[in-house]
């Protein structure tokens, strides 16, 4: 998949048809529309694109950071495993934000993007303030003549699937069942960085994960995980939280990879969350919390979702 950074200027001389949305996750129906894209453009000869904002839509309409499901990188890794061939790359500004719904169809995208197909979800909106729905961008393809193909809603234990409803699984601690929806289990990238170094001093050493983008923060308490070390999975007791029972600080995510001892620090790594262990206590002393801990770990150890590792 070639990506490429544009402005509202940009200019491509290949003919395409492209899918429209913030994909987040790439979720099982953003792939019922993404792979009928793909199939869509091969009928026409066309090459296949999506339009991506590099950052979500919502961190400018609502002037707050919208939690994610994935990184770019990891977005743009399921894109391509899908079969899309481009990429355009847009920051969603105040300037886009504030396009005519028509000018972003008939501007942007068939002027300039050379769009002549559009692959959308039923509940898509689009331009200034969001004023443009399905039936005007039907109204507008059959103006200019672009060809439109509008996707269903796809439904999964009488669920619409939707980012919002898988987030609202992660912060809930219903990790188990986002694999329904998402067609994965839910994975965090980042970097192992040094810690108060508490747990090796009591026998337990965990890894401290900086996380790289603004994932969607699962409900606090432990978590049965996979960690994954340069292409390699690791069984891993996770405990997402404040840590109460130490310092009561800002968000951590520590791992204890369990039966490994090798120095990661400065490692990128992937954290796969497979289900929700118990809620993050505060216990009286540290012996207590490290009692715990090797409770968890055993429990984890022994009946661990990730068997195979």
């Amino acid at each position: 998949m070639k990506i490429i950074e544009i402005t509202t200027n940009y200019k491509s001389d290949a003919e395409c048809f492209i899918a429209l949305g913030n994909f987040d996750g790439v979720h099982l129906a953003h792939r019922k529309l993404l792979n009928n894209l793909v199939k869509s453009s091969k009928k026409s000869n066309s090459k296949s694109a999506i339009l991506a904002f590099k950052n979500h839509t919502k961190n400018i309409i609502n002037k707050s950071p919208q939690r994610l499901l994935t990184s770019n990188d990891q977005k743009y890794s399921k894109l391509e495993e899908i079969g899309i061939n481009i990429c355009y790359e847009i920051i969603f500004n105040e300037d886009l934000m504030k396009m005519s719904a028509r000018d972003f169809i008939e501007e942007l995208l068939y002027k300039n993007l050379n769009v002549r197909g559009i692959v959308v979800g039923f509940d898509y909106r689009f331009g200034h303030k969001a004023s443009g729905d399905i039936h005007l961008l039907r109204e507008i393809c059959d103006e200019l003549g672009i060809s439109l193909v509008i996707i269903d809603e796809v439904i999964i234990n009488e669920n619409i699937v939707s980012s919002t409803l898988i987030r609202k699984l992660i912060e809930d601690g219903n990790v188990e069942d986002v694999k329904d929806y998402l067609g994965s289990d839910f994975k965090i990238s980042g970097k192992i960085i040094h810690g108060k170094k508490l747990g090796t001093k009591m026998g337990i050493p965990t890894a401290n994960i900086a996380i790289d983008t603004n994932y969607v923060i699962p409900k606090f308490g432990v978590y049965d995980t996979t960690i994954i070390i340069d292409g390699v999975e690791h069984k891993a007791a996770t405990n997402v939280g404040k840590n109460p029972s130490v310092e009561n600080s800002g968000l951590r995510i520590e791992s204890h990879i369990i039966d490994f001892n090798e120095d990661i620090y400065d490692k990128k790594i992937e954290l796969v969350l497979h289900k929700f262990v118990r809620d993050e206590l505060k216990f009286d002393t540290v012996e207590d919390l490290f009692s715990q801990m090797s409770k968890d770990v055993e429990l984890i150890r022994n009946n661990s979702i990730a068997k195979n590792i």
